[in-house]
């Protein structure tokens, strides 16, 4: 089971940035879009590395496919104070912006 951190605003001081696409947000415009449901920055740790490293949300399902190449992937999702277990199916390119909507229950607390 692959495990992704969700990085909550409320716990940051300093700005986050996406070790891939390298987009970068203030505490302040990030606790906006997480607000808003348009962005959830995570920690993930991808296959062969030594630590957790900072991804959006559109670039970590890129970095899950590349570590776990698999149709379906099974993740944990942690958040603060819950967990979410949930599978992730390989899609096209153009179907990915679901994977926020798909996470309505992060936002609604």
């Amino acid at each position: 089971m692959v495990e992704v951190e969700i990085i909550s605003p409320k716990e940051r001081k300093r700005a986050l940035k996406c070790c891939d696409c390298e987009m970068v947000y203030s505490v302040k415009d990030y606790d906006i879009l997480f607000n808003n449901e348009k962005l959830i920055y995570f920690k993930f740790k991808p296959k062969g590395e030594k630590r957790k490293k900072t991804y959006c949300h559109q670039c970590l399902l890129s970095a899950i496919y590349y570590s776990y190449p698999f149709d379906e992937i099974p993740l944990k999702i942690i958040d603060s104070d819950y967990e979410y277990h949930c599978r992730y199916f390989t899609v096209d390119e153009d179907d990915e912006d679901d994977f926020l909507s798909g996470l309505g229950d992060i936002f609604k607390k």
